[in-house]
């Protein structure tokens, strides 16, 4: 039976819906002739084209941005340049195989990624959202993803040898953050 990728209402889970999938396909790959078999695990994937980033950026950029219920919950993170680099990563080297966690080697709870979004958009981040508001928008089973996070080590990714493009949330915020800037800035041109 085909795995069918489809994109939910929470799109910035896409990505980790897709990496699961692919690692329910390859978990039977050890039947197949490859010389390299590998699948990996992503966190929330952060960039400025798509995953997370386009779905926060509205709220945020109108001051209305904030921690996620009391922002204390682990927020595993990657940025979309460090999913694709894994991948290339994983296929270019015949030593790495299993599951190699796709997440940040940055440990942060989700306050501390509000408040590094914030900053690099210079707007502020004190509303938070409630859970009981996750709830009633995403159901239960999908806002508990957004409200009760995992902290996610990418141990065996950084032992083969991955050198992550975007490593810390700041840096992450500061290539996503800029161009919004910059974006705006040409829309008010035309």
């Amino acid at each position: 039976m085909p795995a069918q990728f489809t994109r939910t209402l929470l799109p910035a889970l896409w990505v980790s819906t897709l990496a699961s999938n692919v690692a329910g396909v390859l978990a039977n790959a050890n039947r197949c002739s490859f010389d390299s078999v590998f699948s990996s695990v992503a966190g929330l994937a952060l960039g400025r084209d798509g995953g997370a980033i386009a779905q926060m950026i509205r709220p945020f950029w109108f001051g209305l941005g904030g921690p996620i219920a009391d922002g204390r919950q682990w927020f595993p993170w990657i940025h979309v340049d460090d999913v694709a680099g894994i991948m290339i990563h994983a296929i270019e080297n015949d030593h790495v195989t299993g599951i190699l966690n796709a997440t940040a080697p940055d440990y942060i709870n989700n306050f501390e990624f509000t408040q590094a979004f914030a900053k690099q958009l210079r707007r502020p981040a004190v509303l938070p959202v409630p859970g009981f508001a996750l709830n009633l928008v995403y159901g239960e089973e999908r806002a508990k993803t957004l409200t009760s996070g995992q902290k996610v080590i990418p141990k065996r990714t950084v032992e083969s040898g991955y050198e992550f493009l975007y490593p810390d949330i700041q840096s992450a915020c500061r290539e996503f953050g800029i161009m919004f800037h910059i974006d705006f800035q040409r829309n008010l041109k035309l």
